[in-house]
């Protein structure tokens, strides 16, 4: 008697049914690292963004510093080191606590300057939206810019946004008590007196997935 040679239905359908899982799993597992690899590298530029805007921060005040050396401890609020309508600080735009978005002002000598206050704050509740593009960054000649009002963020590298958000200004003779400054005249800010600055910079990124990064700090006049 002459023996069979060759597979069942069944069997075939289960060796098809052991590929197919396989191949599934070994796609799975692929597409996985792939967004895990993609995900990483917007995370790691985010906090790059988050940690430059921690630098402009101290750039202003260095720069405040610089230009202002016989009254740096009374000008180192300046939002902008450029700016200087009375030639001692008062009545120029200071920081204070608002949402900012931080630009560029001299492509020749890197100054930077927070913006001031915006009319419609970052809406950061999922660390995304924002009802205007002062705070989405755009891709140009490898540096990262804010956005033009009228250009929607669409880059190769997804879409990014930051924020600086000033917290509180501290007079730190009263128990850290909170003072809001727009410009030197006001009582308690065009001083030598310690105060504190306390501030965040945040940045959100979305395309096929999304995230957030935050980075606070703070600097003395001291």
């Amino acid at each position: 008697m002459k023996k069979k040679v060759g597979f069942t239905l069944i069997e075939v359908i289960i060796v098809l049914i052991i590929l197919s899982t396989g191949i599934i799993t070994a796609v799975e597992v692929i597409r996985y690292g792939l967004n895990f690899m993609d995900k990483t590298r917007k995370k790691v530029i985010a906090i790059n963004l988050a940690r430059e805007g921690m630098e402009w921060m101290y750039n202003i005040r260095d720069t405040n510093f610089k230009r202002w050396a016989g009254l740096k401890d009374k000008c180192w609020l300046k939002a902008d080191p450029l700016k200087d309508d009375d030639g001692n600080c008062s009545n120029d735009p200071w920081i204070q606590p608002w949402s900012r978005v931080i630009t560029q002002s001299n492509t020749v000598d890197k100054y930077w300057l927070l913006t001031g206050k915006t009319n419609i704050a970052l809406n950061l509740k999922d660390w995304i939206n924002s009802a205007d593009n002062h705070f989405a960054l755009c891709l140009t000649s490898n540096w990262w810019e804010a956005c033009p009002d009228t250009v929607d963020n669409f880059t190769k590298e997804w879409r990014f946004f930051r924020e600086v958000s000033v917290k509180w200004l501290l007079d730190k003779r009263n128990n850290a008590y909170l003072i809001s400054c727009s410009d030197g005249d006001i009582p308690g800010c065009g001083d030598a007196l310690p105060k504190e600055l306390i501030f965040c910079v945040n940045v959100g990124y979305k395309g096929r997935l999304w995230g957030k990064e935050q980075i606070c700090g703070s600097m003395t006049n001291f």
